[in-house]
């Protein structure tokens, strides 16, 4: 297929994800919640409309040739090894492959095993050509570079095992806020969002807090109570009721919510239903730590005219474009360089 023809499907892949309402999608969100309860109808539905507005959005695919060159002869195979801790977590690097022209041989995540395999069924019942660029299976062979995601230990593994092919290796990142005191109640509605979609398990997820020395956590404690839902995921509700009462017995300094807590604690991962946070002086403290610890870092989250901090707007953690690439290692560039 040439890149139009794979740009077109792509196009009516995006119409096709425009209607979740349908019996075909309700009956696969189904499956998939009463495989992985983290994988709400919500949750799924979040992921899914990114997927459609902002990776298969026509502008930003319009610029791709401009950037790289799509229109490989030489095709590869791309070992995709996926994560599972939030859904259709991999679709960024089988779209990256498809769009180019290699073909993903795909390793799932036992947690997510539902979503991606009924998607690219869908795309082969629209152009059965484009069935030879996808394959999964149960352990990789025949690759010329791998693309894998996983924890810190797995991939000191992967490191290993994959060091005489091409390779991008992910592991464990977090992402941090930084708040100055002055935030409104929309700027805190809009924090939840980074911190409860997903419920905190993705690495664009905050799971920390800097905050100034003094800083009053009672006005964003009471915006985040409005966020109800999170509570009714039972899986949630137990791990906030068993940190919460962890954290009592060993007299850890917190603050409770009605839906989270905030410890204090350097760490940057935070305990599900739990959020670390961490004084700081003067901003420049905040840029400093940030800097030292840079290569666990996936977003900062905070208002984008206060600070030179490279920083994404609150809100808009959890919603990454095309060209928004995890653990900032261009997916595109290093498929059309092999």
């Amino acid at each position: 297929m040439n890149l139009n023809s794979r740009l077109e499907l792509l196009s009516q892949l995006k119409d096709w994800m425009k209607d979740l309402v349908t019996d075909e999608w309700k009956s696969i969100f189904e499956k998939a919640y009463h495989h992985n309860l983290w994988f709400t109808e919500t949750e799924i539905k979040r992921s899914i409309g990114n997927i459609r507005d902002h990776f298969l959005d026509e502008k930003s695919l319009s610029q791709l040739p401009s950037l790289y060159n799509l229109e490989q002869k030489d095709t590869k195979s791309i070992g995709l090894i996926m994560a599972g801790n939030i859904p259709l977590v991999g679709f960024h690097d089988v779209l990256a492959t498809f769009l180019t022209n290699n073909i993903s041989v795909i390793k799932l995540s036992d947690k997510d095993n539902i979503l991606l395999p009924f998607i690219l069924e869908k795309m082969i019942s629209m152009e059965p050509k484009v069935a030879k660029y996808f394959e999964t299976v149960e352990k990789l062979k025949d690759y010329d570079a791998v693309i894998a995601t996983g924890s810190d230990n797995t991939a000191r593994y992967f490191q290993e095992y994959f060091q005489n092919v091409p390779h991008i290796i992910r592991a464990n990142r977090s992402s941090v806020a930084v708040l100055d005191g002055s935030e409104s109640s929309t700027d805190y509605e809009n924090l939840s969002h980074d911190v409860f979609y997903y419920y905190g398990m993705g690495c664009r997820s905050v799971s920390k807090l800097y905050v100034p020395v003094g800083y009053s956590f009672n006005s964003l404690l009471d915006v985040f109570s409005e966020n109800e839902s999170v509570m009714m995921n039972n899986k949630y509700a137990n791990n906030f009721d068993y940190n919460l009462a962890m954290y009592l017995l060993n007299r850890d300094d917190i603050y409770q919510g009605t839906n989270i807590i905030l410890r204090k604690d350097n760490a940057l991962a935070s305990r599900i239903a739990c959020l670390n946070f961490e004084f700081y002086e003067t901003i420049d403290d905040v840029k400093i730590d940030i800097q030292n610890r840079r290569d666990k870092i996936q977003c900062i989250v905070g208002s984008q005219n206060k600070s030179d901090l490279e920083t994404v707007a609150f809100g808009q953690s959890q919603f990454p474009h095309l060209l928004d690439f995890a653990d900032d290692v261009d997916t595109f560039a290093f498929l059309t360089g092999l």
